[in-house]
């Protein structure tokens, strides 16, 4: 998630297509889930977008308890 491939890195332009999905989908139920080398609830299905938003603030790689597949 950290490779510059795209610019400024892939995690950040994960969380800014998550918000933006987020801020898409206003009136629906979202749930969070996160993959590396399983699937990992971060929350369940759930109306307010916001407790989603601030989650994704605090996700990075060395939090996973799975390291991810190379």
């Amino acid at each position: 998630m950290y490779a510059e491939d795209e610019k400024p890195n892939r995690l950040t332009l994960a969380r800014f297509k998550l918000l933006d999905i987020l801020n898409a989908r206003q009136d629906a139920q979202n749930a969070l889930v996160v993959f590396a080398g399983d699937a990992f609830g971060v929350t369940p299905l759930t109306d307010d977008a916001d407790t989603i938003a601030e989650q994704v603030k605090n996700l990075t790689p060395e939090i996973m308890p799975a390291p991810a597949a190379c």
